[in-house]
């Protein structure tokens, strides 16, 4: 088994003066595989990232790349290639200098150096853009040269730093295409820094999602959308409401959830509260609910008060009350002239796939 893992992580911790940023972290990334640390801004995941790269030494915990025990050693005697999030390409050099400039470092032979930097470019799209400097290219361009840079010294492990979050929203979701193409093609070992749900769930084998150091959840990405294991997964990963409610009844395969006035009925199995009257929060996707007349049975009551137009679909934000805001999401064009804004309205829904946490009580 040893032979099927690139990096490996065992029990780590790195402390910032009274601040640990993370916490006795144990990990391990798969050869080949595409992993994502996926957080919100502090949360430890480029920490993670520069312990492996070796940027940072961790205080407690040892740091493997394939079988060897790196903790201590030098990142330039490390075994991988990294992208950064500026790119961070030399401005006096070209396309073809910047890509080579790794392989000269390692003394390659001339002609060696010549057909691997061109089998780079040939990968990245960028065949016959060698002689051009980088600031005659895009941001996409350039995102792909340094991709190239990382990719032809052959590391065992390609680490990226958040390296789409400088592109516009139309070109970073063609380059998510395009990075996720080259790492199957190459075959590396990818680990992928990002606090954006939607890079994750496109281009991941499997996500740590990482909250105060700790991962809290390390599962493919559909695990992590349908099944987390707690609320703050629950509440970072895609959109989700989160509405305050109380545990009424345990029964059978079944729970009953007191929301408002309404008494909703959950699967046993998607329930992590145990006692009844217990209080919990209701995690439920805004595409499973739908409005209905506020005098439909058990229906969720709120007032509509906007409506979002998004082309695919239509978002619609009603206020609940003590519930707080709840979110709908629907492809019915005709929502808006049936539902308008001030409207009065029930909200019912598919809640099987509803996820039911427990909440302090002071929450």
């Amino acid at each position: 088994m040893a032979d099927d893992i690139a990096v490996r992580l065992d029990r780590v911790t790195k402390r910032f003066g009274s601040v640990t940023a993370v916490s006795e972290v144990s990990l391990q990334v798969r050869r080949g595989e595409f992993l994502t640390l996926l957080g919100p801004s502090g949360c430890g995941k480029t920490t993670l990232l520069n312990l492996v790269a070796g940027f940072l030494e961790p205080d407690q915990g040892e740091v493997y790349i394939g079988e060897t025990r790196v903790t201590q050693v030098p990142p330039f005697q490390r075994d991988f290639g990294m992208v950064f999030q500026n790119y961070a390409l030399f401005p006096h050099m070209d396309v073809f200098e910047n890509i080579a400039f790794g392989l000269r470092m390692r003394k390659v032979p001339k002609g060696e150096i010549q057909s691997r930097v061109e089998e780079a470019l040939d990968i990245v799209r960028l065949g016959g853009y060698g002689a051009r400097h980088a600031r005659e290219l895009s941001g996409g361009q350039q995102q792909r040269v340094a991709l190239a840079r990382a990719i032809v010294i052959r590391p065992q492990v390609l680490l990226l730093d958040e390296p789409l979050s400088a592109l516009d929203k139309n070109l970073r979701a063609r380059m998510q295409v395009e990075l996720k193409e080259i790492q199957r093609r190459v075959g590396i070992t990818t680990i992928f820094v990002t606090h954006d749900q939607g890079e994750a769930l496109s281009l991941s084998d499997r996500i740590a999602v990482i909250s105060e150091g700790k991962i809290q959840q390390l599962s493919s990405p559909d695990e992590a959308y349908r099944n987390p294991e707690n609320s703050f997964v629950a509440s970072f990963i895609g959109d989700i409401n989160r509405i305050p409610a109380r545990l009424v009844e345990v029964s059978g395969d079944e729970v009953a959830i007191a929301v408002g006035e309404a008494r909703i009925r959950v699967p046993k199995a998607r329930c992590h509260a145990s006692r009844a009257g217990d209080p919990v929060w209701l995690f439920v996707r805004p595409e499973v609910l739908e409005p209905v007349p506020e005098d439909t049975e058990n229906a969720i009551l709120g007032t509509i008060y906007a409506h979002v137009y998004q082309g695919a679909h239509i978002e619609i934000h009603v206020e609940a009350g003590a519930l707080g805001t709840i979110h709908l999401r629907t492809r019915d064009d005709g929502v808006m002239a049936r539902w308008p804004v001030g409207a009065r309205v029930g909200l019912v829904g598919d809640l099987g796939g509803a996820m039911v946490f427990p909440r302090d009580s002071r929450d």
